[in-house]
């Protein structure tokens, strides 16, 4: 049984090995505890599991303990139902006495289909070239003149020997020389709906209608739990930011944008071997098919004329909800006493004007050498390239339908054996518990200075400098950095050459060019440069460490087992473990009464005004006696 070849070469060891297995230190133990056994007479002289246990950990067996019986239901509490669109809705759920014990709990809101910006006539004039040109010099172009089509507002490009007050064309981010030598140019431009149709000035189109990012995160406006009217606890819309970032597990990222509401991509596939039909194609073996494949969107976030039914499963944020360690005993606090109050925002609010369409700007580009006179009977020239750019535009309709919100409450009761129950309840009045906490501070200068107002033992610190405009963008409001907005074109080849069999006098009736798909993404930068922390003098962090020192190294060597962190927000722990239930170390802000955070930065002014919000996780006690609870510390 012990001839195995690996085991051999296992047993073959030297001194750092025998250090690491103490295999003669585990063999003399045993045969201790046999001997120990034969001089007492027992019957049985072989060791127990325990006896290995004692010196050495086991990594192919583990041992396990039968478990208290326990059984958990959740019951529904309905919110009153309100009409309520434009304001914020504040509802009282009353926890019913139901179990030994409540704890886990979400909130469901359903927020109703049918919301759409009414139609209206927008800035939607056809733009000149007066939009694109610059420069003032005067230059003679050697090109034809194209005529004015429903598609086409005016050329660049004037009649040969016509002279043109500007030097230069800037369109999607190229700028072009028209003075140029070897090239000639021809813009145009059409009025195009989100749909897709081809507009005239005078049209009637609606505004799009969007959620915001994260919906499930950005409804809940603030939630506390309160006791005989007494607040024990409470998180805002920004603690989901902080723990979705700094403790969301990444094999639990799809679920929970599901349950926020938040779109995710889909896979999308070509046809296997997506070739153009010829017959000077030859037959293609098996293994050299093909199919390509995309991501695409289509959720709530993505505009539409209408809004569809959006269901979010907002978690609650409190410790019982979120520790099965922390349950809180239900019986020890009467039915009634006990409220979680949550302020809604406004159905209003969570939903976002989209585009009502695009100005589409393109310009193409000829090859001047393959120019002749416009009374040539047949003429050929080629696009050699081609320019596009998609600006935004709205109609500014009125809302329409606005969506109604039905919310409510699951918590979640335990019921557990009568014996255990009664225990509880004649021995145990003290519980630890976890508190989220929030302070947020405007600012418009450089470098920022606060005072942390937290007067609990805390176990971290979360921080973000989010610009003002961030918090009133619907894809912005959860991004504590400076967000540009960047696009680019998804590039079609275009080498297009085409022989005209009358004369030529408009090049767009003879040349075109393939449309590729705009893109936009988002290009983000830190708001803070550096940060630090100091107390009564001392200081906790690096002096003005960088804030990649907190957003990326902290926030994974101390975050939650498993997260990804945020590439905008920083941590400063002082747990060793974070998101467990066990504490591990502290620093005690009830002892440091002056405690400041400081941020440095670049982005942040007068006119560039920003929000820190910063959260902290801090250690209280409950206690709960005579139908009440209060906590063991107060700020």
């Amino acid at each position: 049984m012990s001839a195995g070849a690996p085991f051999i070469l296992a047993t073959n060891r030297g001194a750092i090995d025998e250090m690491m297995v103490a295999t003669g230190i585990l063999k003399k133990s045993l045969e201790m505890e046999m001997a120990r056994r034969t001089a007492r007479g027992d019957e049985n002289t072989i060791p127990d599991i325990y006896n290995i246990e004692e010196t050495h950990r086991l990594l192919f067996y583990a041992g396990f303990k039968p478990y208290v019986l326990c059984a958990l239901e959740f019951a529904v509490i309905s919110a009153p139902s309100t009409a309520t669109t434009s304001s914020d809705i504040d509802v009282s759920f009353a926890v019913p006495q139901y179990g030994e014990f409540f704890g886990p709990g979400v909130v469901h809101m359903r927020y109703a289909s049918g919301a759409y910006y009414a139609a209206g006539t927008g800035p939607i004039a056809k733009k000149s070239v007066s939009d694109y040109s610059t420069g003032t010099t005067t230059v003679t172009v050697d090109s034809f003149s194209e005529a004015s089509t429903a598609n086409v507002i005016t050329a660049v490009i004037a009649a040969e020997g016509a002279s043109l007050a500007a030097t230069q064309l800037t369109v999607g981010g190229r700028v072009l020389d028209l003075s140029s030598t070897t090239r000639a140019y021809s813009l145009n431009t059409e009025i195009v709906s989100f749909d897709g149709r081809v507009l005239g000035t005078s049209a009637s189109v609606r505004d799009t209608i969007k959620y915001v990012d994260f919906p499930g995160e950005f409804g809940i406006k603030k939630a506390s739990f309160k006791v005989n009217g007494n607040p024990i606890a409470e998180f805002t819309f920004y603690d989901y930011m902080y723990c979705r970032e700094f403790e969301l597990p990444a094999h639990k990222k799809e679920a929970y944008y599901r349950a926020m509401g938040q779109e995710l991509p889909i896979e999308a596939k070509s046809a296997s071997n997506p070739v153009t039909g010829s017959t000077d194609n030859v037959a293609m073996s098996s293994g050299s098919m093909y199919r390509t494949v995309k991501q695409i969107v289509r959720g709530h976030q993505t505009p539409q004329y209408a809004t569809t039914q959006l269901d979010c499963w907002s978690e609650l944020l409190f410790w019982f909800s979120r520790y099965n360690e922390g349950m809180i005993l239900s019986a020890a606090i009467p039915s009634g006493q006990r409220m979680i109050d949550i302020t809604f925002r406004a159905p209003t609010s969570m939903v976002s004007r989209g585009p009502a369409g695009w100005h589409h700007t393109w310009v193409n580009v000829y090859d001047k050498t393959d120019l002749v006179e416009a009374t040539d009977v047949k003429h050929e020239c080629t696009i050699i390239d081609r320019i596009d750019e998609w600006t935004v535009f709205n109609t500014n309709g009125a809302i329409t339908g606005a969506p109604t919100l039905t919310a409510e409450l699951y918590i979640g009761h335990l019921f557990v054996l009568p014996l255990i129950h009664d225990i509880f309840v004649e021995r145990v009045g003290f519980f630890l518990v976890r508190l989220l906490q929030n302070q947020t501070y405007d600012t418009s200068a450089a470098t920022t200075e606060m005072r942390l107002t937290t007067r609990f033992p805390t176990e971290n610190i979360r921080f973000g400098l989010w610009p003002t405009a961030n918090l009133l963008d619907a894809e912005k409001w959860h991004k504590a950095s400076s967000v540009t907005e960047r696009s680019f074109q998804e590039r079609v080849a275009v080498s297009v050459s085409a022989l005209a069999t009358t004369a030529v006098t408009s090049l767009t009736n003879v040349f075109g060019a393939g449309r590729g798909e705009n893109f936009t993404y988002f290009e983000e930068a830190a708001t803070i440069d550096t940060a630090h922390l100091k107390s009564h003098g001392a200081y906790l962090t690096p002096v003005d460490a960088p804030m990649a020192y907190f957003s990326n190294y902290q926030s994974t060597r101390f975050g939650a087992k498993a997260c990804s962190g945020a590439v905008d927000k920083g941590q400063i722990s002082f747990a060793l473990e974070n998101g467990e239930w066990e504490f591990s170390s502290h620093f005690d802000m009830s002892r440091a009464r002056e405690t400041d955070l400081t941020l440095k930065s670049s982005v942040i002014s007068s006119t560039t005004t920003g929000r820190v919000v910063i959260q902290t996780t801090a250690i209280n006690f409950l206690m709960i006696a005579e139908g009440s609870a209060v906590l063991r510390f107060a700020s």
